[in-house]
């Protein structure tokens, strides 16, 4: 009767584990591309698989703490309280502080960028520096009609075969 009792709570948080997953994995796949989804999966997996064991701590501590005594359920909320810290404070990703970010330089402007208001200029520079990045962020301004897939294509036509850089000038304004 105890082991079935202790087992309950186990039981659930692999339960929940496994839900939150294929509930993340179904949304995502639905709002993107399989490869897109694959990609996040891989380059996120630590930070999904923590959140989803942290959520089946909590449906196993839900489970658990009413049949604990009054001092030991305080000792389990500290303990709770100190882990989910612990979380918080190792979900911080270094290189995501705008200072940080990888900008080209202003000799890599085209010619009618150059003129241009401080913000456009920097959002060209970005643009340049962050060519693979800026590909998987979508555009919603309605350039689809114009043949653009992403928001890179609103600032760089083509990269030809010798490196140089065909500029759109749809971000220009």
């Amino acid at each position: 009767m105890m082991h079935a009792k202790l087992m309950r709570p186990v039981v659930a948080r692999v339960i929940a584990l496994a839900l939150q997953l294929a509930v993340f994995v179904r949304l995502l796949a639905a709002l993107s591309r399989r490869d897109r989804t694959v990609d996040q999966f891989e380059e996120f997996w630590p930070l999904i698989l923590t959140l989803g064991a942290g959520f089946g701590l909590q449906i196993g501590l839900y489970l658990r703490l009413p049949s604990l005594s009054g001092k030991r359920r305080r000792s389990v909320w500290r303990m709770v309280f100190m882990l989910a810290l612990l979380a918080i404070s190792g979900c911080q990703r270094g290189g995501d502080r705008p200072g940080e970010l990888a900008m080209a330089h202003e000799s890599a402007l085209p010619d009618f960028v150059r003129g241009a208001p401080p913000q456009v200029r920097e959002a060209y520079r970005f643009a340049i520096a962050n060519r693979e990045l800026l590909s998987t962020v979508p555009c919603y301004c309605g350039c689809g009609s114009v043949g653009h897939r992403n928001n890179l294509d609103c600032y760089i036509k083509r990269v030809r075969t010798d490196g140089t850089i065909e500029f759109e000038n749809h971000a220009f304004g």
